[in-house]
């Protein structure tokens, strides 16, 4: 993997401020900064997985290094979390009205 160092714009979908989101690669692995408050407590936010999922060649910097698959398995982990919290939600809501009505 080559090194490289690679900074985005990103806007705040509520505030409309804008943050920098920085990708720096030392040519093993990668590492991602934000200037977003979430970013400065060094928490993954939105706008570092947004820039994953519209730039390509971050996308292949982070399978060059294996944390591609770490993503993607992340993205399959919460795609069930939220199937399973709709379904959480229709059996309390049967619950509810089997009991309450």
């Amino acid at each position: 993997m080559e090194k490289f160092e690679q900074t985005f714009e990103a806007v705040s979908e509520t505030t409309g401020e804008i943050y920098n989101v920085t990708f720096v690669s030392d040519g093993e692995t990668v590492k991602a900064q934000c200037t977003c408050p979430a970013g400065q407590k060094l928490t993954l936010c939105k706008h570092v997985l947004k820039c994953i999922d519209e730039h390509t060649d971050i996308r292949y910097a982070l399978t060059q290094c294996g944390l591609m698959q770490i993503y993607e398995e992340h993205l399959l982990l919460l795609k069930e979390s939220e199937k399973i919290k709709r379904e959480a939600k229709s059996v309390k809501k049967k619950f509810e009205r089997l009991l309450l009505r």
